[in-house]
């Protein structure tokens, strides 16, 4: 069986056309040409043309794009899609001069899960460092709280006059583990509350 020649294009908006691409794909040889309308931050197997062209693709085909970005805006998308590729023995090229096939393509998918790494580690970094500041000027994270303020001080003064972590729990409509986060730091007995953690009472 004759290898087939696949060509993808991908546009964002409706307002924007698929045809220079795809007098581009059609005169590098594709013989089959998909378009997508979607935004380049969709995963290529979201995409419905995108998957349509994979399902028709064989072993020892080729998948031509006019550019890398085609396939995404994402460095870990689009590994994840030329990987997809590959396991499949799908070849991409790509018509800026980027090939995944070869000793050369070796070279491109190692880079870009390098890129991609490198991407990832950033997006965390910059996450944590934003989490940070957050905690510094006094934001919540994590989930809402499910009490009040007003009622997290009901149930410390509810704790503090030595009620049990269910009996605050039932008053206030609310798990008994709730009780005891948002009384942890309330003194009964000459102890920490924290520090009894009583599953019995």
């Amino acid at each position: 069986m004759s290898r087939i020649v696949f060509g993808y294009a991908r546009v964002s908006t409706g307002e924007q056309t698929h045809g220079s691409q795809l007098d581009e794909l059609t005169a590098a040889g594709a013989t089959r040409v998909y378009a997508d309308t979607v935004s380049g931050t969709v995963s290529a197997m979201e995409r419905p043309e995108f998957s349509k062209m994979l399902d028709a693709a064989r072993e020892g085909d080729e998948v031509v794009i006019v550019r890398l970005d085609r396939l995404g805006r994402s460095v870990p998308d689009v590994l994840a899609t030329v990987e997809l590729l590959e396991a499949r023995g799908v070849s991409l090229r790509s018509l800026d001069g980027i090939v995944t096939s070869g000793p050369m393509g070796t070279m491109v998918v190692t880079v870009l899960a390098a890129v991609a790494a490198l991407e990832r580690a950033l997006i965390l970094e910059r996450s944590r460092a934003g989490m940070a500041a957050a905690r510094a000027r006094g934001t919540h994270m994590g989930r809402p709280h499910s009490l009040s303020p007003e009622q997290r001080a009901h149930a410390r003064k509810m704790r503090a006059a030595g009620e049990s972590y269910n009996s605050i729990a039932q008053a206030l409509g609310t798990s008994k583990r709730t009780a005891v986060r948002v009384t942890r730091d309330v003194e009964v007995g000459g102890s920490l509350a924290a520090a009894e953690l009583d599953t019995q009472r």
